[in-house]
């Protein structure tokens, strides 16, 4: 009877905890299936999309200067225009950046795209500090796991604009979200509870 209430409460805690999430999407315009990823001759892109949004890291291959415009950055999701914002850090703090960035020659630049009703500010020490809420939940009850799986085949669509030698330049690339995994989070409670069950054995 121990042996059977142990493994019902086990049970039971297990059915009722949260969940954590991870997403996998795959991209129309990669020729790598595992990676996201664009190249030409000029410029090299990578996509890796976390918690808070995409993070986007530029190589400029070329060596004349490029300009990338976010104010004139689209994207949509599910055919829906989603307005976005570029962030990126500025002496360890996170910053909305308005102005165009400037790629040099031969150089890196690495930002993250962000819903714009994600951005919220907050009190840090007395100053005010930019904080992300998730693109997609990484963390929901367990009974929310059949809402957050319906989220698989999202269509993801951007457009992106940059000037090299003074000629606009435009790109749009499509990302699906093909898988979602989850696990339940383990609490402190429950391992407490293991080695009973184990001494019921």
């Amino acid at each position: 009877m121990k042996k059977l209430f142990y493994i019902g409460l086990l049970v039971g805690l297990y059915s009722c905890g949260p969940r954590m999430y991870s997403y996998k999407f795959s991209m129309k315009e990669s020729k790598e299936t595992k990676k996201l990823s664009y190249e030409n001759d000029t410029l090299s892109i990578s996509f890796n999309f976390y918690p808070k949004g995409i993070k986007m890291d530029f190589t400029n291959k070329s060596d004349s200067v490029i300009l990338i415009n976010w104010s004139e950055v689209k994207m949509t999701e599910n055919d829906i225009e989603k307005k976005i914002v570029y962030v990126k850090k500025d002496k360890g703090n996170l910053k909305v950046v308005q102005s165009p960035s400037l790629i040099l020659p031969k150089t890196k630049v690495s930002g993250l795209l962000v819903y714009e009703y994600n951005v919220y500010y907050l009190k840090k020490l007395g100053k005010e500090v930019i904080a992300i809420k998730d693109m997609y939940p990484t963390q929901s009850a367990n009974n929310e796991r059949k809402f957050v799986e319906k989220l698989i085949g999202t269509k993801i669509t951007l457009n992106l604009n940059a000037d090299i030698n003074k000629l606009s330049y435009n790109k749009v690339f499509n990302f699906r979200l093909e898988e979602i995994q989850s696990a339940r989070k383990v609490g402190a409670g429950e391992l407490l509870l293991l080695p009973l069950y184990v001494l019921t054995l």
